[in-house]
C-alpha cells in the first residue's frame, strides 16, 4: 500500500491525477495515529483536535503533516508519505522549472540516522535528484494521461477510507464526541453566516 522509504533507493516522482481531473505533485494531509490506526485529513478537522489537545499531557495527539506523493518504482505506481524534507527537495526542483517526469530526473532516497531525545529518527534532508535512464512505459502525451490514470495508485479512494467522516463513529469514540462537536459548531456557524 505506502511504499517504505529505504536509503539508497531511486523514485521517479510523478503527478498526481485526482478523480475531479485536477493535477498536483503532492497532497498535503494532517495524519492521526490511534490504537494502530492511522486516519488523514486533507481538510481542518485533526489540526483542531491536536491544537484543542496539545496543552493537555493526559489527552495528547499523536499528530503529523505530511505529504502524499505519487511514485514510479520498480515498474510500477506506488504511493509514498514524506516529510517536510523531502517535499522541499522536491519543491526545489519543480521550482527550477524544468523537471518533466518523462525525463531522467529521479529522486534518490539518502537516509542517515539522527539521534533525539526520543530515540534514532531517519533524516532525508541529503536526498537529491540524479539523472538516470529509464524505460517510458508509454510515449505520448496523451498516452500518459491515460497511462497514469489506469494505473496510478487510488489516492482520492485512500483518503476517502481513511479519512475523518468514514472514521467518525471511531474517533468519537476515542475523543469523547469531539468531531460531532466541532461538525456541528462548524453547520450552526455556516446557517449563521447564512442568516438561517
Amino acid at each position: 500500500m505506502i511504499l517504505k522509504l529505504e536509503d539508497n533507493q531511486i523514485l521517479k516522482i510523478m503527478p498526481i491525477i485526482r478523480k475531479d481531473g485536477s493535477k498536483c505533485f503532492s497532497i498535503l494531509v494532517s495524519c492521526i495515529f490511534v490504537d494502530n490506526k492511522v486516519i488523514y485529513d486533507e481538510g481542518d478537522f485533526l489540526n483542531k483536535l491536536y491544537n484543542s489537545h496539545r496543552d493537555h499531557p493526559n489527552k495528547r495527539v499523536n499528530y503529523a503533516k505530511k505529504y502524499l506523493l505519487s511514485v514510479w518504482y520498480e515498474n510500477k505506481f506506488h504511493m509514498v508519505l514524506v516529510g517536510k524534507s523531502i517535499h522541499d527537495i522536491i519543491i526545489e526542483e519543480l521550482s527550477k522549472g524544468s523537471y518533466d517526469f518523462r525525463n531522467n530526473k529521479h529522486l534518490k532516497i539518502i537516509s542517515k540516522e539522527v539521534k533525539t531525545s526520543i530515540g534514532p529518527f531517519p533524516d532525508y534532508k541529503s536526498s537529491h535528484f540524479i539523472d538516470l535512464d529509464w524505460n517510458e512505459p508509454v510515449d505520448n502525451k496523451k498516452e500518459w494521461i491515460d497511462f497514469i490514470k489506469k494505473n496510478q495508485f487510488e489516492f482520492d479512494e485512500f483518503l476517502k477510507l481513511k479519512g475523518v467522516m468514514y472514521n467518525l463513529t471511531f474517533l468519537n469514540s476515542k475523543f469523547d464526541n469531539f468531531f460531532s462537536f466541532l461538525i456541528s459548531d462548524m453547520r450552526d456557524k455556516k446557517l449563521e453566516e447564512l442568516g438561517i
